[in-house]
């Protein structure tokens, strides 16, 4: 009950910072970061989740590319406001979904929804330029060693608790007191 009325001046402020009234569902990814940069800065928040847009591709699969190259665009973009608020230092950014698209088009030229997919993690405390965990040829998630992230056939596939263990414990929190199932995912800042 104390953490909700801890929240309560801080949830006025971000009111305050004045584009949280104008926001709607068609907000663009810019106008997200600028408020979640802001946020961050003023110590409102600890996190924040910006939404990118629709990825539901069941038809026209081309539409992609497009997409991809959009959000890398803004990535890049989210980055630079993170450097010139002095937080990239302190902020990891965590590209994710909660599922992945089929590895091959369907009937309509599009993919549908498959239970694998990657996630991107970038900023302080990363272990960069890397890939950690594969598919197999029948492209079902991989068995990894958790540390070097590498196939490992004694090893197991990264499942989602795993994920999420390996980033609480990435920005210095217990995983085991929130998520007592997951092994965290070592690879990601080693």
């Amino acid at each position: 009950m104390q953490d909700f009325l801890d929240a309560l001046p801080r949830g006025d402020l971000l009111r305050d910072l004045g584009e949280v009234g104008k926001l709607e569902l068609t907000r663009t990814f810019d106008t997200q970061v600028n408020l979640a940069v802001e946020a961050l800065r003023r110590g409102l928040c600890h996190s924040v989740q910006i939404e990118s847009g629709d990825w539901d591709t069941h038809t026209d699969n081309d539409a992609q590319g497009p997409k991809h190259e959009a959000l890398f665009k803004s990535l890049a973009g989210l980055m630079q406001a993170l450097a010139a608020a002095g937080l990239l230092d302190d902020t990891a950014v965590v590209v994710a979904s909660e599922m992945g698209r089929t590895p091959r088009l369907n009937a309509a030229q599009g993919k549908d929804h498959w239970p694998i997919t990657s996630t991107l993690v970038l900023g302080a405390g990363v272990a960069g330029g890397k890939v950690v965990g594969a598919t197999t040829d029948a492209l079902d998630a991989a068995p990894i060693d958790f540390t070097t992230g590498a196939i490992d056939p004694e090893g197991r596939p990264i499942a989602y608790a795993d994920l999420a263990a390996g980033l609480l414990e990435l920005v210095g929190v217990d995983p085991s007191a929130h998520i007592p199932t997951g092994e965290p995912l070592h690879a990601i800042s080693a």
